[in-house]
């Protein structure tokens, strides 16, 4: 039988914890945190188990931003996809939280329907991603697959096309 996949909320209002919950806990093993500390301490022990993070930016004790940045710095840490989450209607927040690490940015009141989806897709994507890096390499001589090491020749070929037309004769 397969695991379910675990996502960490970290959000300090309990009623919203409890929404996120209830829309992810059907699909997804729910860790809850706080705050940003408290989530920091729970990655300590667990976050290989980790398949997404849901941050809330406005915390007391460590806030969302500090969180985010202290994740993103982090080699164990920086391939959690975070889904941040606000009620600030603000785009600085949204830009600032992207340019950040942020994976995504979901404005509160929750659509459940919008959460499972991008949830559900962002860990999707990390899946195919990591299942891609598995194959990039031969288990047995560690050198680029054949189907890698085509990959990226024919794209090699193609750029060196590309830059070829714009060399002086």
């Amino acid at each position: 039988m397969v695991k379910p996949k675990k996502i960490l909320i970290v959000e300090d209002n309990p009623i919203n914890r409890q929404i996120l919950n209830k829309i992810l806990s059907g699909d997804f093993t729910i860790m809850e945190a706080e705050n940003g500390q408290i989530a920091l301490d729970l990655l300590k022990d667990s976050w290989e188990d980790v398949s997404l993070i849901l941050l809330d930016l406005i915390m007391p004790v460590m806030d969302g931003h500090t969180f985010l940045s202290i994740v993103k710095n982090d080699p164990y840490y920086s391939s959690i996809p975070i889904i941040v989450t606000t009620s600030n209607d603000s785009e600085h927040d949204e830009i600032q939280a992207l340019s950040s690490g942020a994976t995504d940015f979901i404005r509160k009141p929750y659509h459940w329907q919008i959460v499972k989806h991008r949830v559900m897709s962002i860990i999707s994507l990390r899946e195919t991603a990591a299942m891609f890096n598995l194959i990039k390499y031969d288990q047995l001589t560690n050198l680029y697959s054949k189907e890698y090491f085509y990959k990226i020749a024919s794209e090699e070929v193609s750029m060196k096309d590309v830059f070829s037309q714009y060399r002086e004769p």
